[in-house]
């Protein structure tokens, strides 16, 4: 970030994995994002190619990362059996980092949340990222541009600032317990609110 000519700022305060032992993460609209992984001091789910994705593997490298091949049932399956085991586990893990999302979008809305990282039915804590230029820092599948193209950009502006909103923890009623499509809207809602921008089912 730093070397990036950015600025964090950090709003609220995040709790402890005691109290939290799952971070949902949104809007998720950059390869930036991935960053943000290592101020959190968290252990990511992210996709197999990240491991092969310049400047984005290293952060994830050294944080017992979940990865998962979404083209395979068996990793999917694989990646969610170990969030269970790990948002309940009473070992030392690092809190669990899942961008709810589950890709990047443009951060104009907040789209449905997958559930995987609500299924184990533990407190989680909601978190926003939000960047100063985002028509800079923007970055999806649908890009017109190239990735070395987005990094131009942002080294062409000097100062940039990103902020992290680490909003109250979201302890679920037995309801969501229940039914983790339920727990997943209404902590969509809840960020969505904070943000300032539509909850979307799409």
């Amino acid at each position: 970030f730093w070397a990036l000519g950015f600025r964090v700022s950090i709003v609220g305060q995040q709790a402890p994995r005691s109290q939290a032992p799952v971070l949902i993460v949104a809007p998720h609209t950059s390869f930036l994002d991935v960053f943000t992984i290592a101020l959190c001091y968290s252990s990511p789910v992210a996709r197999v190619e990240n491991r092969a994705t310049p400047v984005l593997w290293a952060p994830q490298a050294v944080g017992n990362t979940i990865f998962v091949d979404r083209r395979s049932v068996h990793s999917r399956q694989e990646a969610m059996n170990a969030i269970l085991a790990r948002a309940r586990s009473a070992l030392p893990w690092p809190q669990i980092f899942i961008f709810s999302e589950g890709t990047t979008t443009n951060g104009r809305a907040l789209i449905r949340f997958q559930t995987g990282g609500f299924k184990a039915g533990v407190p989680v804590q909601p978190v926003t990222i939000q960047y100063s230029r985002p028509d800079l820092t923007t970055w999806t599948r649908d890009q017109p541009h190239r990735f070395i193209h987005s990094i131009l950009l942002i080294m062409a502006n000097p100062v940039n600032q990103v902020t992290l909103h680490f909003l109250p923890v979201y302890s679920p009623d037995q309801e969501e317990i229940a039914n983790p499509v339920l727990y997943a809207q209404n902590v969509q809602k809840m960020m969505a609110e904070s943000l300032a921008v539509p909850a979307t089912d799409i």
